[in-house]
């Protein structure tokens, strides 16, 4: 209790979540930009102690004379190890708003899709829920790289189905199953090394030339074409698939 009335009473003090989208700039929303120019603490996470962060790098002119706060985010699968870090950082964020700044932690893409951050703000949430606490949406990587490609994510009545890039054959071939049974749009996030198989995959069904392939989406070399013209070597970790079955026989035809 103690701790919760030193920070209500820091009347001046926030704290917003910001989701600064998958790289590029000039896709940062007017709420993102805003409430990082606000702000009088920016911070940010890492993977290690002296780390680079790609989401202050999209908003480094941004942040260039603010006080910046890295929060170290280790990359490892060890729940004991990432709850422990969450907490740490958790623990000075809260620091931070109980010596009055108006804290911004930055997001990469969007704050409620697979990200980080989305583990403190429940934390803070639900152990401090008087706290001033706002949340800025992101634009989120396979939106942008949908939009680049020009290929539309989900018509008329398609589901969408997101999901990290299954590590097993068998379980992305129920995935595709279920998604022509469903009428099911798929994007598959991660891809990896795991491109390779799963390109073998796409082109026995043959459905390389109806998936888009993105990595990198927002950085200065993107990537983003039909994947039957990606080879089938390992991919970048920020890598993704659009995959169809087909399009709706209302779409305009090509030919």
């Amino acid at each position: 209790m103690l701790v919760l009335n030193i920070l209500l009473k820091r009347k001046e003090s926030s704290l917003t979540v910001v989701g600064v989208g998958p790289g590029d700039p000039s896709l940062l929303t007017l709420a993102a930009v805003q409430a990082i120019k606000e702000s009088t603490l920016v911070a940010y996470p890492v993977p290690k102690k002296n780390g680079n962060s790609l989401a202050a790098d999209i908003v480094k002119k941004l942040i260039k004379k603010k006080e910046k706060l890295p929060l170290e985010f280790p990359m490892v699968k060890d729940e004991a190890l990432l709850k422990a870090a969450w907490k740490e950082a958790s623990s000075k964020l809260l620091n931070a708003f109980r010596n009055n700044h108006k804290v911004v932690l930055l997001s990469l893409g969007d704050v409620s899709l697979y990200s980080t951050s989305a583990y403190m703000t429940y934390y803070i949430k639900s152990q401090f829920p008087k706290i001033k606490f706002k949340v800025i949406p992101g634009i989120n990587s396979f939106s942008a790289a949908a939009a680049i490609g020009a290929y539309p994510l989900a018509l008329q009545k398609e589901q969408l189905i997101i999901s990290p890039a299954p590590d097993k054959k068998e379980d992305l071939e129920k995935i595709l199953d279920d998604a022509n049974k469903y009428n099911r749009v798929i994007v598959l996030l991660k891809l990896g090394s795991r491109w390779i198989w799963i390109r073998e995959v796409l082109y026995k069904r043959k459905m390389l030339d109806k998936t888009l392939f993105a990595q990198r989406v927002g950085l200065p070399d993107q990537d983003v074409l039909i994947a039957e013209k990606v080879p089938a070597t390992v991919k970048p970790y920020f890598s993704l698939l659009i995959i169809r079955n087909s399009f709706p026989d209302i779409m305009p035809d090509a030919n």
